[in-house]
């Protein structure tokens, strides 16, 4: 079996962050966002090959972050030939493109498709024993707390078999909370209808429509869990998983701490944080970050900021940035901002 985890987006919902790092390259604890998923992948033992896709705008950053991956000789980076939210091809014309890229490398084979965003509790090795039991396409899916929440997601409903006989697309009037989460897997002689879908001038946009139209068509069958399911495609979500996943403290090397910590905090290499300063819990300073006299809890600092007397509460900070006074809560700031607050 191939997985390919799609880190493809532009991540406008996390804008104007995301403008300058790849949403699944943010951290989320000490670790990426990314590597959740494919930690997963890894030990599952699984899959003969692992491919990750992503567009010409981040592939430098991928690179990086694969130069410096224990995994990397296990990971084949795919990117796709767009630079903006403009021009971008829409997820299910991407993995089409993701999938010609593969077939051109590989033998035919079934596939495991997952967004690096994503979030979950269950055991991918679980998933893919369903999946062959099955021996048919399978979708991980989960109960939201709410009808409302589910106009946001596909809204599946199944039979006593797990079988899926309904699906839509982020319905107005969902009929359950019982919605997908862009976790898939197709066997091999499936793979080639996300072209057919794309030939009949289907919408090329969320992989929720290519499995309503699937559903019409052949058994497409339900991986129901538990636990927790975090989609961080907003600040809320980024927070809501951080605390969650993050319950372990660590403190690289060469970093300074003076001031007072309140576990679980992730601090970066030569970071320094003075003895007037609280950082915690549910923290994350990047490296080379300067912190004096200020508070800092459920929130996210990248590297190379420099921020005094200030008090920051669930945000996401960029790198490079000057902060000087004030408050700054349920925000989200840029690469260079630099701020002065009386």
């Amino acid at each position: 079996m191939i997985a390919l985890i799609l880190a493809g987006g532009f991540a406008t919902r996390l804008w104007p962050l995301t403008r300058d790092v790849p949403k699944p390259l943010l951290p989320l604890g000490d670790k990426k966002i990314i590597e959740y998923p494919l930690n997963q992948i890894v030990a599952a033992n699984m899959f003969s090959k692992i491919f990750i896709s992503t567009n010409k705008a981040f592939e430098k950053y991928f690179e990086k972050w694969l130069s410096e991956c224990k995994f990397s000789s296990e990971i084949k980076l795919i990117t796709e030939p767009t630079l903006s939210e403009e021009t971008k091809f829409g997820a299910i014309r991407g993995i089409a493109y993701d999938l010609s890229i593969i077939e051109n490398e590989q033998e035919k084979d079934d596939i495991l498709i997952l967004a690096g965003d994503n979030i979950f509790s269950f055991d991918i090795r679980d998933f893919v024993d369903f999946f062959e039991r099955k021996s048919a396409p399978v979708i991980a899916t989960y109960v939201v707390d709410t009808l409302e929440k589910a106009k946001r997601f596909a809204v599946v409903d199944i039979d006593e078999s797990d079988r899926v006989v309904d699906f839509k697309e982020k319905p107005k009037h969902p009929k359950s909370k019982l919605i997908s989460i862009a976790v898939y897997a197709l066997p091999s002689d499936c793979v080639e209808e996300v072209n057919a879908y794309l030939e009949e001038g289907n919408n090329p946009d969320a992989p929720g429509y290519f499995f309503e139209w699937l559903t019409k068509k052949i058994d497409v069958y339900a991986f129901r869990f538990g636990g927790y399911w975090y989609d961080i495609g907003t600040l809320d979500g980024y927070i809501e998983a951080m605390t969650r996943v993050f319950n372990k403290s660590k403190i690289e090397q060469n970093a300074e701490i003076a001031g007072k910590i309140i576990h679980p905090v992730f601090v970066g290499k030569g970071a320094k944080i003075d003895n007037s300063s609280t950082i915690g819990p549910y923290a994350i300073i990047g490296s080379g970050s300067r912190i004096s006299k200020s508070y800092i809890s459920r929130s996210l600092v990248l590297e190379n900021s420099n921020i005094a007397e200030a008090k920051i509460e669930e945000s996401l900070i960029g790198s490079n940035v000057l902060i000087r006074g004030g408050e700054i809560k349920n925000s989200i700031l840029a690469a260079y901002t630099k701020l002065r607050i009386s």
